[in-house]
């Protein structure tokens, strides 16, 4: 039987980027299929992956992506999914400081009161992205992606999805444990690590603006509170062994040798799959 290629649903600031440089730790570069913005646009990343030689397609392992939920749609292949979702409370935050830190231009002169009342990525976004809007919003060339409507029905949606779809989700705030999930459900080789692409902590938020944002993400902290019942429930099945393991990879990966291991190892593998997309592309 084929082995399912497993498809990465990057939600944006969901410690996603800490996940594919782990994600090199497990599979050789022309095993990796990346869709970014590097890629081009939203209907040409499908077209690269829906166009590659046949050779290309049957190495693939694993497809990391930005785009939403609905990739599946265009394999030829049996596939799953994995992600990561976070409070989203702290990612509309994290996302704002990131776009600062970044200088977007869009969002360059925004406070973040008037950021979350703006973007739709960070109104109820994760809830968009595993019930399919994001993706139909992307394919649409729609220029204000995430903008599209979203509802309880939505909700319920990216609950089935989840279910009938994913087999792994991920908790960002419980990063460690998801790791050594992730290594119990898919027989990874989990590195010790350091959080990448990590956006500044804001001091003082405005309790009106944390309310703003909790009234512009209430599905969004039902479906977090879905997600965690249900890691919640992976956990319990381990055993009693699980917090003991946690605790010796929690105390290997503050040894200084270690993390700078790591970030060799790290600096290696991204080197590597650029290299391998750049020979791909010529």
């Amino acid at each position: 039987m084929e082995e399912p290629v497993i498809i990465f649903q990057h939600i944006p600031k969901t410690a996603g980027t800490t996940l594919r440089y782990i994600i090199q730790y497990q599979f050789p570069p022309n095993a990796i299929c990346e869709l970014y913005g590097s890629s081009g646009p939203h209907a040409q990343r499908i077209d690269k992956l829906k166009n590659l030689p046949e050779s290309q397609r049957k190495k693939i392992k694993i497809i990391n992506t930005h785009l939403g939920f609905g990739l599946h749609h265009f394999l030829q292949q049996p596939y799953t999914y994995i992600t990561f979702l976070r409070e989203p409370v702290s990612r509309a935050i994290s996302m704002y400081y990131y776009y600062q830190k970044t200088k977007n231009p869009r969002f360059l002169n925004l406070s973040l009161k008037e950021f979350i009342q703006t973007y739709g990525g960070v109104q109820n976004g994760m809830t968009k992205n595993l019930a399919g809007i994001v993706l139909q919003s992307q394919l649409s060339n729609n220029n204000k992606s995430q903008e599209l409507c979203c509802t309880r029905k939505s909700l319920e949606i990216a609950q089935r999805n989840i279910q009938e779809h994913f087999k792994f989700i991920g908790i960002s705030e419980r990063f460690d444990e998801s790791l050594l999930l992730l290594r119990k459900f898919l027989g990874w080789k989990i590195p010790l690590f350091d959080k990448s692409n990590i956006s500044k902590k804001p001091k003082d938020i405005a309790q009106d603006t944390l309310k703003l944002i909790e009234n512009l993400n209430e599905l969004d902290l039902e479906l977090y509170e879905y997600a965690k019942a249900i890691f919640e429930e992976m956990i319990e099945r381990q055993g009693s062994s699980f917090n003991q393991e946690l605790e010796e990879f929690q105390q290997a990966n503050e040894s200084i040798p270690n993390k700078l291991y790591y970030r060799v190892n790290t600096i290696y593998n991204r080197a590597a799959n650029r290299i391998y997309k750049e020979l791909v592309k010529s």
